[in-house]
Order: structure tokens, then C-alpha cells, then sequence
């Protein structure tokens, strides 16, 4: 899961938290694993290093824009994306809290 903010963001933000639970319900089910990875987006150059070597089958995004440069790498790598939030692009796939 890429976030734009810290990691303790996944910890304490309401949304987050019940977002990941429910992640989590359902990956359980399937034997996998969820990895958080923080993007450092404080600087005008955030390291992308992890995004552009994770070892992942898909990646699934915390409140990213869909020009944010981690996305622009994940989609070059042909690695399936899915958004955590509703998305205009035709070819995109995303999931949402039922609320």
C-alpha cells in the first residue's frame, strides 16, 4: 500500500485505520500480506527507490493523485493498480469504505 503521508499516518488516521481492517479481512482470506510503503513527499525529489523495486503483484494507494510520480512508475512496470478512492480514469480499478 503506498501512502503520502508517515507511516504512523496508517496508525492514527480514522479512515486509514478502517481501511486497513478491512484490507485486511479480506487478505487473510487469500494467505497474503499487506506492506505500507510511506513515500517521502516532503522534498521537491521523493525517493522512489521502493516503488520502482518492490517485488509485489499489486500495489494499492492511500489518497494519491493519480499524476503523482509513484503512480507514473507503477503503471510504466505494468504492476495492477487499485485505487483507494473513487477515479475518472476509464482504465482504473478502486475500492472504497462502505459507509
Amino acid at each position: 500500500m503506498l501512502l503520502t503521508e508517515q507511516l504512523s499516518y496508517a496508525f492514527s488516521d480514522p479512515y486509514a485505520i478502517e481501511f486497513l481492517t478491512g484490507l485486511s479481512e479480506i487478505v487473510e482470506q487469500q494467505h497474503i500480506s499487506i506492506v505500507l510503503m510511506p513515500l517521502a513527499l516532503g522534498g521537491d525529489d521523493p525517493d522512489m527507490t521502493a516503488v520502482r523495486h518492490a517485488n509485489t503483484d499489486a500495489l494499492i494507494t492511500l489518497r494519491l493523485a493519480e499524476n503523482q510520480p509513484a503512480i507514473m512508475i507503477v503503471k510504466a512496470r505494468g504492476v495492477r493498480l487499485v485505487n483507494a478512492h473513487a477515479s475518472t480514469e476509464p482504465a482504473s480499478t478502486w475500492v472504497a469504505i462502505d459507509d
